[in-house]
């Protein structure tokens, strides 16, 4: 089930999971049975833009209804032009946020935790994930 309405459950999920933030930002989670297995957080929202964050418990599986979210929601619930994403160098995550349609825009040597830090851009024209059609009804939940 995806929760949209209780940030402080999925920011906490976020610090426990690699999502660290030192900000109150906007979270929405994935849970099963009770517990959160994947959130997604938002925020230095400009109007235009913002800045996203993804995380999961390693080994569970996150349902594409949840990953399409969290794409649609900051497109057509915030209305920004684009997300911005930065992970280090060294972290599987950039093949997902490739896979997702993220472009890299730039590379600051030396900027992450473990290595160079990478900036990816997503605009709705590049989001591969808003043409997936949610099937709310099958699958894994």
């Amino acid at each position: 089930m995806i929760i949209d309405n209780d940030y402080d459950r999925c920011r906490e999920f976020m610090k426990q999971h690699g999502g660290m933030s030192h900000v109150d930002e906007v979270c929405i989670g994935y849970e099963k049975d009770g517990e959160i297995i994947g959130a997604a957080s938002y925020g230095w929202y400009t109007g235009s833009t913002m800045h996203m964050h993804i995380a999961k418990l390693k080994g569970r599986f996150v349902p594409m209804e949840f990953i399409w979210f969290a794409i649609y929601y900051p497109f057509f619930q915030c209305g920004v032009k684009m997300l911005i994403c930065m992970i280090d160098s060294n972290n599987r995550a950039n093949q997902v946020a490739e896979h997702a349609g993220f472009i890299m825009t730039n590379t600051i040597k030396d900027g992450g935790i473990e290595g160079d830090l990478n900036t990816w851009v997503l605009t709705r024209d590049s989001a591969k994930l808003l043409n997936y059609t949610p099937r709310y009804h099958h699958g894994r939940q």
